[in-house]
């Protein structure tokens, strides 16, 4: 295995390309380096990954310079860190790290706006992990070494369209430095054990034994960065609890699974993994061991088993599958709606996303030339968030089409901003004067980078909803925006989006200026198709001809004597609850919109009509996906608890699901649990489905508060 040398005098080492060059000619650079380029994956989430079957090859050798010949760089290029310890923080604030400064070494600049130092790993085997390390600004700092991969300048980031950069290059006057001891005793692997485990000597027969192997074999293998660590365990449990096998039987399995895992895991890693699921699974023991039976057997041992299921009479109501309503046909309203219902023709996405986007497009558009005949300043600009499961909701999809479809228009109209990594950042692309655009395919990115400590990126954006200024000034910066329209659109897994928030963002009203809107995939389209080129420059044009009648005419639009008798009542029927917060404003905004697409330029009733059954859908989506915002973990998964069992009885399983248990793992739901049955809130009992769990009466009035 080759590793990258400390001692190269700058004057020795290797030329690196131009930025602009080829990125194979970087790959063979960092090869000449004694690094391990690899060729990153071009499109998919996550992307940040090789793009290659397998490489755990590459991560105790070199490629050959025939292979980096062959192989397609067109997603951009990274390193396996063979020898190397990379540490990934955020700005200047991260250089602080366990209160000891982070000594000066090769460094980049990523295209999210973070920063990767590498060290030398001084011969030590570093393990890989996620907040190991904690910076001065409170974040948790993120490490890279054998078996992980970073990407490397000069990729473009694929969601943040920038490029990775050299800020302390190799050749330069800062070399490679060995990483502290500090670093090393936080991140070093622990010596596996020197015995061996038996393969073949197993105490269950061999007839288990096959079953488990076979089951195990339709498991996949476990990779870095596609939720590895939970899938391992998960199916540390499968085997260990399922099959009911000692924890040498599981470990003997579970290594011959392990080959395939990206990395393979090592053994000592394997065994704390069967530890955690004797430990802490919740699998009932040997439910498995009729896996791969014949049906015959299998339907003996069912039938056996239903004699001795307990017999639960006067439960509680069961949960329904959803308190979701669907999106309302009767908002799809003009242009848009045809655009929305072109592209859902042709690709996965739910109807409901590829029109709210295509709103929001054009919202940003018009915003500046558009008001209503009112004394209230409203614009028609959105903030959307799109939420939905991460395997069938299509969300990006929607937004990469709907972009693609207003991409003319946009050009000169608006300035794109595909994230930001500051208040500072966002407000030097507002300057152009022009409506702003602010994209996350994954929002989670805002979230956190508004989390940063000093950062005031969240209020700046909170202020922009209602405002068109917004001024903070300190001692070493100063923001100044005049006339400033931002829109912004997101997309985010239903999981994440209910629980990545922390107070700040309820404190500040934040989550009520989203119109956030759920869906799923409705349809399969294994080859999407291709929208007629005709039709599409039909409504581009009709497009273009609305919003330069907007900015001809500057119209403020009034309601109609009908309209603004049901605007009104409704109105003064609008619920008094949190969730209710800036429903009007949206429904006025959306009123400004609707008018526009369907070109009446006027308020009337049959638009407010389409526009309360809307408010109405937010309003239950805002229930049903409320954030939780404890602090801790268990406090968190305790709300989740609380707030999915106040629908009704559900079985274990459904619950683990809705509460996204891989997440969080299974250790710390149990203790959730735990902590809400000693309260006296939650019970559980067995029944032909499995064990049923519900809320108590003092339950019920804790998730309602």
């Amino acid at each position: 295995m080759a590793h990258p040398s400390s001692s190269v005098e700058p004057h020795k080492a290797p030329v690196p390309p131009s930025p602009d060059a080829p990125i194979k000619a970087w790959a063979l650079y960092y090869h000449s380096l004694g690094l391990h380029p690899l060729p990153v994956m071009r499109g998919g989430h996550p992307w940040k990954r090789p793009a290659l079957d397998s490489w755990v090859e590459y991560q105790t050798r070199q490629p050959t310079l025939e292979e980096i010949e062959g192989w397609d760089w067109s997603g951009g290029v990274g390193i396996t860190p063979a020898g190397l310890v990379v540490v990934d923080f955020d700005g200047e604030a991260g250089t602080i790290l366990d209160g000891r400064p982070l000594p000066a070494s090769w460094t980049v600049e990523t295209g999210g706006g973070g920063l990767h130092r590498y060290y030398s790993a001084n011969g030590q085997r570093c393990r890989n992990g996620v907040r190991i390390l904690k910076g001065e600004n409170g974040a948790g700092m993120d490490t890279r070494a054998q078996g992980g991969f970073v990407v490397a300048p000069p990729t473009i980031h694929q969601d943040s369209g920038k490029r990775y950069k050299w800020l302390l290059a190799p050749g330069g006057p800062i070399r490679l430095v060995p990483a502290p001891e500090w670093i090393l005793d936080a991140v070093k692997e622990p010596e596996p054990p020197q015995q061996q485990t038996p393969r073949a000597e197993f105490t269950n027969g061999g007839d288990v034994i096959r079953r488990a192997r076979a089951y195990l074999a339709k498991i996949p293998p476990a990779i870095e960065g596609q939720g590895g660590d939970t899938h391992t365990l998960s199916t540390a449990c499968k085997v260990v609890r399922g099959f009911a096998l000692d924890e040498e039987e599981a470990v003997g399995l579970l290594l011959e699974w392990n080959a395939g895992c990206q990395p393979p895991w090592t053994e000592r890693e394997i065994r704390q993994k069967v530890a955690n699921a004797l430990k802490y699974g919740t699998e009932p023991m040997g439910h498995l061991r009729d896996a791969e039976r014949p049906r015959g057997e299998q339907r003996a041992s069912a039938r056996a088993e239903s004699q001795e299921e307990t017999r639960i009479e006067e439960l509680p109501a069961e949960a329904p599958e959803s308190d979701l309503p669907p999106f309302p046909q009767v908002a799809y309203q003009g242009l848009t709606a045809e655009v929305a219902q072109l592209y859902a023709e042709t690709i996965e996405a739910p109807q409901a996303f590829l029109y709210m986007d295509a709103l929001t497009f054009l919202g940003a558009l018009i915003a500046p030339h558009v008001r209503l005949d009112s004394a209230l300043r409203e614009e028609t600009r959105l903030y959307v968030v799109k939420v939905g499961p991460s395997w069938s909701s299509r969300k990006s999809s929607s937004q990469d089409m709907i972009e693609h479809h207003y991409e003319p228009l946009l050009r000169d109209r608006v300035t794109m901003c595909y994230g930001t990594g500051s208040a500072e950042g966002l407000a030097n692309r507002m300057k152009s004067g022009l409506p702003a655009l602010l994209v996350y395919d994954e929002f989670r990115s805002f979230v956190d980078k508004s989390g940063v400590q000093q950062s005031v990126l969240l209020p700046m954006v909170a202020s922009l909803f209602s405002r068109t200024v917004y001024e903070n000034a300190t001692r070493a910066s100063e923001i100044r925006l005049m006339d400033a329209h931002l829109s912004l659109v997101g997309a985010c897994t239903t999981e994440t989006f209910t629980t990545m928030f922390t107070p700040q963002f309820r404190n500040i009203g934040f989550l009520n200026r989203l119109f956030v809107v759920a869906g799923k995939r409705t349809t399969l389209k294994p080859l999407p198709g291709t929208a007629s080129h005709e039709t599409v420059r039909r409504l581009q044009e009709r497009i273009l001809a609305q919003v330069e009648q907007a900015k001809r005419e500057k119209p403020a639009l009034r309601f109609t004597t009908e309209a603004r008798v049901r605007w009104e009542e409704w109105y003064r029927a609008m619920p008094e609850t949190p969730y209710a917060a800036r429903l009007d404003t949206y429904g006025l905004r959306l009123l400004m919109l609707f008018a526009v697409t369907t070109e009446s330029w006027q308020i009337t009733r049959p638009l407010v009509d389409a526009v309360i059954p809307l408010l109405d859908y937010e309003l239950a989506v805002r229930r049903e996906l409320d954030p939780v915002d404890a602090e801790g973990v268990v406090a968190r998964l305790e709300r989740l608890i609380l707030r999915h069992l106040r629908k009704g009885r559900m079985t274990g399983k459904r619950l683990r699901d809705l509460c996204n248990v891989q997440y969080y793992g299974l250790w710390v739901f149990d203790q959730a649990w735990g902590n809400l049955r000693r309260q006296g809130w939650v019970k559980e009992a067995k029944s032909g489905r499995g064990v049923n769990l519900w809320l108590t009466e003092a339950g019920c009035e804790a998730a309602t508060q």
